[in-house]
């Protein structure tokens, strides 16, 4: 495995742990929310519609 690896386990057990996508995106360090996309089908309940909410509020 390798760090690469590791960053995506980590990010799909921390949504879902249910950290919200924005905090992940910070976390992680990436420049945008949609490359943190990626993580929202693994956060519980409706944190993912609420992470697209984010995206078209930014439009």
């Amino acid at each position: 495995m390798n760090f690469h690896d590791l960053r995506h386990v980590f990010g799909s057990y921390a949504a879902r742990r249910g950290i919200p996508i924005p905090d992940l995106a910070k976390i992680l360090g990436h420049a945008s929310i949609q490359m943190t996309m990626r993580y929202a089908r693994h956060a519980p309940g409706n944190v993912a519609q609420r992470a697209a909410d984010l995206l078209d509020a930014d439009e």
